[in-house]
């Protein structure tokens, strides 16, 4: 019996060994590895979570399900147990199906926890721009906050600083001092603005005359003839014009200086043409004309603009007939023409017409005001106005008309030469313009005069002149100009002109 009982025990085991064996190539060949795989893939996943999230629940969680289920369901550990009892046995032998489709599963277990490990690895990396996001938008936000004011406080500033470039539409309330001096009609005189005008135009030098324009509200254009030298006879007369822009509308000053160095010659030749016939003080004309043609192009094409003309002396005589000339091609009420002790300038039929534009402010005293002579014919272009009559007691003043015996005639002043030794004429003797040009040598301090005119002879023609002159005193400059002629004694009897 216990043969048999053997037997059929050892028939049983040889049974469970050939289903193991079934089992192990049917079930075993595919559940270690897969458990193999599922393992390694377990692992891979945690690393690739632990790297990229840092996430270690999510690995963790991921590992649990593949673990859990094939513990208790391992076929390998039921195969290899033959010591185990007949029920365990029988449970092996119902289970084998079971393990199969068991493991089936598990292998779909780990395929498909990648997949889900894949998107919870990609959402850290799906939440890093959306941190990153608002880091950048709040520069962004700030950026044009500051911008704002930066850009906004030049622009205010621009208008301010403008506003007085724009000098050509009303930039002050109020007009420049010489605009509102100066009357709505030219032909009304203004003593306001001949004191101003007389103080403008009594420099004496370039620099002078240029800082009394800017002082007045004017730009300098142009300045011309201040360099000429002491033996220069070229007859012109140093300017400056200036420009001053108000309203829209263009004024300018043109002011003349008065007699320096070689100028002295010019004023003695009053009549280059030696003609009897002409009709004016041709020195000062050819200058007027000079200072015409330097600024024609202004006159041409500015039709509205202004001219404020004014001069002392020689520039007196000069903006005389720059103010006739102007009139001839401008409007004259637009033409101010203001002057100081002033030369004649015309004669014949130009001292017949009427300039209402022009005044000539005279000092009676003034000995420069009798020259060229009216002997001669010669007086000024406009209306005169007086400042003093009171005489002076001035024996050159009161003897000038002598000249005019001797040389009763232009041309006769510049050809009849007279003796120097006794009365009449001489071919060896010397005209009155070559005795005034002997005049113009002292007072331009050229030295280019050898004349002794201590040897004239008191028989000589030229001697009464000689006379009155050396019999003044040795400074020849106050002797024919004399303090009556100063611009500071203008400005003194002007502050009684109403």
């Amino acid at each position: 019996m216990k043969i048999k009982l053997i037997s059929i025990l050892i028939a049983a085991v040889m049974v469970l060994s050939a289903l193991a064996g079934c089992a192990g190539k049917d079930g075993d060949t595919d559940t270690l590895p897969d458990t193999d795989t599922k393992t390694a893939v377990t692992d891979d996943t945690s690393a690739l979570t632990d790297t990229e999230s840092g996430d270690t629940t999510g690995a963790d969680t991921a590992v649990e399900p593949v673990t859990d289920e094939p513990t208790g369901t391992d076929p390998a550990a039921t195969a290899t147990d033959t010591d185990s009892e007949t029920e365990q046995t029988t449970q092996t032998d119902t289970e084998p199906d079971t393990t199969v489709p068991a493991t089936e599963p598990e292998m779909t277990v780990p395929t498909t926890e990648p997949e889900t490990t894949a998107p919870v690895t990609t959402a850290p990396v799906t939440t890093a721009p959306v941190t990153t996001a608002p880091v950048t938008t709040e520069p962004v936000t700030t950026a044009p906050e500051t911008t704002v004011p930066v850009t906004t406080e030049p622009v205010t500033t621009a208008p301010e600083t403008t506003v007085p470039d724009t000098g050509t539409v009303d930039p002050q309330p109020e007009p420049p001092e010489i605009v509102k001096l100066l009357p709505a009609d030219s032909s009304s005189m203004s003593a306001d603005l001949a004191r101003k005008l007389l103080t403008i135009c009594t420099g004496g030098n370039e620099s002078s005359n240029a800082s009394l324009l800017r002082e007045a509200g004017f730009q300098i254009v142009m300045s011309k003839h201040y360099e000429k030298g002491k033996n220069d006879k070229s007859h012109n007369s140093a300017f400056t014009v200036g420009k001053l822009n108000w309203n829209g509308k263009n004024y300018y000053a043109i002011v003349i200086r008065g007699t320096s160095g070689g100028e002295w010659y010019s004023n003695f030749d009053f009549a280059p043409s030696h003609s009897d016939d002409t009709e004016y003080a041709e020195n000062f004309l050819l200058a007027a004309q000079d200072v015409y043609l330097s600024i024609k192009n202004i006159v041409s094409t500015d039709k509205t603009a202004k001219f404020i003309i004014c001069g002392h002396s020689r520039g007196a005589a000069t903006a005389n007939l720059l103010g006739v000339l102007l009139d001839e091609v401008c409007d004259p009420g637009n033409v101010y023409v203001y002057t100081y002790a002033t030369p004649n300038t015309v004669r014949g039929e130009m001292a017949k017409k009427e300039y209402k534009n022009i005044f000539n402010f005279i000092n009676d005293n003034d000995v420069v005001t009798r020259m060229p002579l009216k002997e001669h014919g010669f007086s000024r272009a406009g209306t005169d106005i007086k400042l003093s009559t009171t005489p002076s007691g001035n024996a050159l003043l009161n003897n000038i008309g002598t000249l005019a015996q001797i040389a009763p005639t232009i041309n006769a002043y510049y050809t009849e030469k007279h003796s120097t030794e006794h009365a009449g004429l001489s071919e060896d003797g010397m005209t009155v313009y070559e005795l005034m040009c002997v005049f113009a040598s002292i007072l331009a301090g050229d030295g280019a005069s050898t004349v002794d005119l201590d040897a004239i002879s008191p028989d000589s023609d030229l001697y009464p002149f000689v006379s009155l002159i050396n019999g003044q005193g040795s400074d020849l400059t106050l002797i024919l100009v004399g303090v009556e002629h100063l611009p500071a004694r203008y400005q003194s009897l002007m502050k009684k002109l109403k």
